[in-house]
């Protein structure tokens, strides 16, 4: 009973490794779109102020609307394929791509937020500075969506890469808008930057890992 179990388990790990043309697929398109480019960064640009709007204004069908136009997924998923290569070529195209990804959208929602007179924390914003293992598990499953869909292309891409930036964009626009309140010294501005930057930091680590595992899975060295 226990051979036949282990010999079950054994086909289906093998099952999920990708032919060689297949993994060479996904890997130039990984290597493509982990690049810094107009449209990767008019598309932060705008999802960054669509989600601070959505977090200011309190309404959830907005941000997650953000969320579909965030490119985040192409240099996360560069990053973890650079990491399973050892791909160090790779692996600093994704990382800078991601950092400056990243560091648009933080400065998009601090100018704003210093545009916008009287704000208020809404619950979308106070929810998202209080990490939970559950925003964790967001993560994981979002960076195993992530690289299936990208190995595996009857996967549709738009979904994973959706889920991804649902986990990385609205805590970084809170970031923006905490660091913001911070710097004009109201008192609430460093709670709220603290904790939501501990959220998308998480988040991230969770994405990447979860990432890495479904790459090893399918076969990608």
């Amino acid at each position: 009973m226990w051979s036949a179990f282990r010999q079950r388990l054994h086909d289906f790990r093998t099952s999920l490794i990708l032919a060689q043309e297949n993994q060479l697929e996904a890997q130039l398109g990984i290597e493509s779109n982990a690049i810094i480019s107009f449209e990767f960064l008019f598309f932060i640009l705008l999802s960054a102020v669509v989600a601070t709007l959505g977090l200011i204004t309190n309404s959830a069908p907005v941000i997650i609307g953000a969320m579909v136009l965030a490119p985040l997924m192409n240099p996360v998923l560069g990053v973890s394929m650079g990491v399973v290569r050892g791909d160090l070529s790779l692996l600093g195209r994704g990382l800078r791509t991601l950092a400056l990804g990243l560091s648009l959208g933080l400065l998009v929602a601090m100018a704003s937020t210093f545009v916008l007179p009287e704000l208020a924390l809404t619950n979308e914003i106070l929810g998202r500075t209080r990490p939970t293992l559950f925003d964790l598990f967001i993560g994981m499953a979002a960076g195993a969506g992530g690289a299936l869909g990208q190995a595996h292309k009857r996967v549709a891409g738009v979904l994973p890469g959706a889920a991804i930036a649902v986990s990385l964009m609205p805590p970084l626009c809170v970031t923006g808008i905490g660091l913001s309140l911070a710097l004009s010294g109201d008192s609430s501005g460093f709670p709220v930057f603290y904790g939501s930057a501990l959220l998308w930091a998480a988040n991230l680590a969770a994405i990447n890992l979860a990432a890495i595992s479904i790459f090893v899975m399918l076969g990608f060295r």
